[in-house]
């Protein structure tokens, strides 16, 4: 689970400094890239988090619009990260960004283990 130190210096941090420790853990497992389109398949990938898995989503003045499958969930994903750093339960965060609580469990083994792949040397002072 998340050190209770970290915890205690995350609540008690502002806005700003909660959302930069959110942005920081996001930004350690998406990438983004820009919108890439083959012309031989017309496979469009999302610039945001690089997922195949868009649709269309009407047209602006002849211009077709799409929607990202994958950034709905990164911006519960955001939401669940910052419940997660805050000490809620795994009901609380379900509730909080409007998910399962089969699918809260499950993101909250993912992101501690992939916390747990990341060097502790690698933090200095405040993060």
């Amino acid at each position: 689970m998340v050190p209770c130190d970290f915890r205690d210096f995350f609540i008690r941090g502002s806005g700003l400094v909660q959302q930069e420790i959110v942005n920081t853990l996001l930004s350690l497992s998406l990438e983004e890239t820009q919108v890439k389109e083959n012309n031989d398949v017309k496979i469009i990938i999302c610039p945001h988090c690089s997922d195949k898995y868009i649709r269309a989503n009407g047209k602006l003045k002849g211009a077709q619009g799409y929607v990202c499958n994958g950034c709905k969930k990164k911006d519960k994903l955001n939401r669940y990260l910052y419940c997660l750093l805050s000490g809620y339960s795994i009901r609380q965060s379900a509730k909080e960004t409007g998910i399962s609580i089969q699918t809260s469990f499950d993101w909250r083994h993912k992101l501690l283990t992939s916390f747990s792949s990341v060097s502790v040397d690698e933090f200095k002072g405040i993060v």
